[in-house]
């Protein structure tokens, strides 16, 4: 009979371990040559029955003392041709024109997923991996398109930034470089290394800005924040609304403390609450019912 060769990169993983073991094994009853190195490896393996926790067992190939490595073949792990990838479970195609699953060197689980690109990893319901090294760890319909960049739950999101990062929540997008969506809904971060850790419908459009809560709050310059409140915006570099509804601070280093209507348009200046307030000059200061000039 003829001697199968077994190299280590065909024995990788999954199925083919299976059905190797089983063709050795008949092999062996047949009284047929088993190469050395196929000798070697089955000396690592071993059939195990592990609790499923409900009182019954799972019969289980287990792998001891080596390592086990999947690859595309092609030398290198920045290469695709739809194989050397990590599939648990059956992974059902979603789109009836065909997902696409050209990438190579992902870690792919759950159904109807996409693994276009190499070195991500890709689990739950009809999440979509397109980046170099991206990850959706979770969740359902959420896209990772920018390099290294991260989905962790949720439904909808989309981190499309390079570095970019969504927690979860619904319907966010993290697409400025290195920036961050922590939850809530409708949120956008689109500065670079800007952030918003929740709310509804808030953004944060200028580098370095913040936006923690809220709804239809808007950090749009360098280095601006938006803590709460509704409908606030700064747009100043280095200016801050703290929170309230309907504020504005739009000159630079300018800050509303709360209330509503108030709008520091002054070079440094402040309110610091009240209602329909405003600080006009450089370094002005309105405090509720007080002025400046009081």
């Amino acid at each position: 009979m003829k001697c199968i060769q077994l190299s280590p990169l065909s024995l990788a993983a999954g199925s083919a371990v299976t059905a190797g073991l089983f063709l050795l094994t008949g092999m062996q009853g047949t009284g047929s040559f088993i190469d050395g190195d196929v000798r070697e490896f089955l000396s690592h393996v071993s059939m195990v029955d592990l609790p499923d926790g409900q009182g019954g067992f799972n019969r289980t190939v287990r792998i001891t003392g080596i390592n086990v490595q999947v690859v595309n073949g092609m030398g290198s792990t920045d290469t695709m041709n739809g194989t050397g990838n990590l599939v648990v479970g059956y992974n059902e195609l979603g789109n009836p024109d065909g997902d696409d699953r050209r990438g190579s060197h992902n870690i792919v689980g759950g159904r109807e997923n996409t693994h276009a690109s190499w070195g991500g990893l890709v689990v739950g319901e009809m999440n979509n991996v397109t980046g170099q090294f991206a990850s959706v760890s979770g969740g359902v319909l959420n896209t990772a398109s920018g390099r290294v960049s991260s989905v962790s739950g949720g439904n909808n999101n989309t981190a499309s930034g390079t570095d970019s990062s969504v927690g979860g929540g619904a319907s966010n997008t993290a697409s400025g470089l290195r920036s961050s969506v922590r939850g809530g809904q409708y949120n956008i971060a689109t500065g670079l290394w800007s952030s918003v850790s929740g709310g509804r419908s808030n953004e944060a459009s200028g580098g370095f800005s913040s936006v923690s809560g809220g709804r239809l709050n808007t950090a749009g310059s360098t280095l601006s924040s938006v803590s709460g409140g509704r409908f606030n915006w700064a747009g100043g570099d280095s200016s801050s609304v703290s929170g309230g509804s309907y504020n504005w601070a739009s000159d630079t280093g300018s800050s509303v403390s709360g209330g509503g209507y108030n709008w520091a348009s002054g070079y440094f200046s402040s309110v610091s609450g009240g209602r329909a307030r405003v600080a006009p000059g450089n370094d002005d200061w309105v405090a509720g019912s007080l002025f400046e000039d009081d």
